[in-house]
């Protein structure tokens, strides 16, 4: 996450084990140690203007508009100069609570 400009980090339950021991990241260590731990998704996203999440769609009944990376891209570009914005990553499988949000910030 380093290497696309991500100036900080925001975890959500994570757990630690992985999280803390990753050696996969390159160039992301100083963004790994300074992540910010929160213990819920809402808290972890209170300030963002736009939440953005990934999906890898396969079988399940989407809530959300799905939508292509190029009009994402043109969103967050709009709003991040007014405010944080969080691009959500995390296991969709389990609709699992550790969800990681990397903030941009403007």
């Amino acid at each position: 996450m380093a290497n696309f400009g991500f100036a900080r980090l925001r975890v959500v339950n994570p757990y630690d084990v992985a999280f803390r021991e990753a050696r996969s990241a390159v160039g992301a260590a100083p963004l790994l140690r300074a992540a910010e731990e929160f213990s819920t998704l809402a808290a972890a996203v209170a300030d963002c203007r736009l939440v953005v999440g990934t999906t890898s769609v396969g079988h399940r009944e989407l809530h959300h508009p799905i939508r292509r990376l190029e009009y994402g891209g043109r969103l967050i570009l709009r709003a991040l100069p007014r405010a944080p914005v969080a691009l959500l990553f995390g296991c969709e499988k389990f609709a699992s609570p550790t969800t990681i949000s990397a903030t941009a910030t403007g």
